[in-house]
């Protein structure tokens, strides 16, 4: 009795991270491969088109070491007649670098409440960050030590622990990047305010009033009424805060 294989395998059912990592040791879940006739011998894989090479699972799991960025992984399986399978491939992404963060305060601004009783300062802080690999993924800081992150805002004013803090205040700022690495600089922060200058210089707007169009004698009259309004702002004063 002589059996014959002329078919090849199925295609592998293949999962490995789709995400960034921030590790290189990595590995993937591949599903038991299918073959009618001779059956799997093993499974093998190639990095980035190179030579292909024996797999070794580990109850359904391959471990590979990778570098950092994007590698190209392929698997195939190989029957018992020597026929291999059509390839499945995954890309993998890793990143094991932690981003670049800068911190530095540029100056104060005092934010007045509504009632304009008391103002509420706010510490204006350039924040540059970079990352070479997956890419920065969110900026917060902390006033307590860490136990609670804001986002950064977009205008770059942060707040104080409360209305009241001045100098010497600790703020951590903390980028994430994709992969989930992170980076953290401390600096402190001075909430103290500096001289404002509110002066406005006074000026007037002329505007064109309701136009009146109506008739005597037969003679029709068009006026125009004119409204001067001015702007006023006292110079050199200043709104006192607490």
């Amino acid at each position: 009795l002589i059996n014959v294989d002329g078919t090849s395998p199925g295609m592998p059912s293949v999962e490995c991270p789709s995400d960034w990592i921030n590790r290189v040791d990595i590995f993937c879940t591949v599903a038991a491969g299918t073959d009618d006739r001779s059956g799997i011998s093993h499974l093998e894989y190639t990095i980035e088109g190179g030579d292909w090479q024996a797999a070794t699972l580990d109850q359904d799991v391959v471990y590979l070491n990778l570098a950092d960025g994007v590698t190209t992984i392929s698997f195939r399986w190989l029957d018992n007649a020597g026929h291999t399978s059509e390839a499945v491939s995954a890309d993998i992404r890793i990143d094991t670098v932690v981003p670049v963060i800068t911190v530095i305060q540029t100056g104060v601004m005092d934010e007045y409440q509504n009632d304009l009783s008391r103002s509420q300062l706010r510490a204006e802080v350039l924040v540059n960050t970079s990352d070479t690999g997956s890419g920065v993924f969110e900026t917060h800081y902390s006033v307590d030590g860490g136990s609670s992150w804001l986002n950064y805002p977009a205008n770059g004013r942060v707040s104080p622990p409360s209305i009241d803090s001045r100098s010497g205040v600790e703020c951590q700022f903390r980028v994430r990047d994709q992969a989930g690495n992170e980076a953290i600089q401390i600096i402190t922060l001075d909430f103290t305010p500096g001289p404002k200058d509110q002066s406005a210089s006074e000026g007037g707007i002329l505007a064109v009033g309701p136009i009146l169009i109506f008739s005597v004698g037969g003679l029709i009259l068009i006026l125009f009424t004119f409204v001067m309004v001015r702007l006023k702002n006292s110079k050199g004063g200043q709104r006192k805060s607490d």
